[in-house]
């Protein structure tokens, strides 16, 4: 996999994507306004106590209203994951490099053990996307 570093809007922090031997990591695009979107989250709090832990869970929210993102993460049991919001073009650019689509709400990364993206797409592809890992 490619190594990607973005910064976290409004602060100095980073994301880095460095993919770890052994690990395997979900990248996921989404928003709030966006209804599939939740398919995807109902998706990961179904199986994200069952998982094993060297699965890194990065979610990556397109919202401009950054307020509304941090009461969807709270109200809907995400804060044990990698929360980001991120800008229309960051997204763009991360989707870029994953070898992706732009614009395309939700889409999803998997990347596997040996750092090999084995999906890049619309989660309702795979409603065992999370199974795989």
């Amino acid at each position: 996999m490619k190594n990607v570093t973005l910064h976290k809007e409004n602060s100095s922090e980073l994301l880095d994507l460095e993919h770890k031997e052994g690990q395997v990591i979900l990248i996921d695009f989404w928003a709030t306004w966006a209804e599939p979107c939740n398919r995807l989250t109902e998706l990961i709090n179904k199986h994200k106590g069952s998982l094993d832990k060297s699965i890194r869970i990065i979610r990556l929210a397109v919202d401009s209203d950054i307020e509304l993102v941090k009461k969807y993460i709270v109200d809907n049991g995400m804060e044990d994951v990698e929360n980001y919001n991120v800008s229309d073009a960051t997204k763009c650019n991360v989707v870029d490099t994953l070898g992706g689509e732009n614009g395309m709400i939700p889409y999803a990364v998997v990347v596997d053990q040996s750092g090999t993206i084995v999906f890049a797409g619309q989660p309702a592809m795979r409603s065992d996307i999370l199974l795989d890992c």
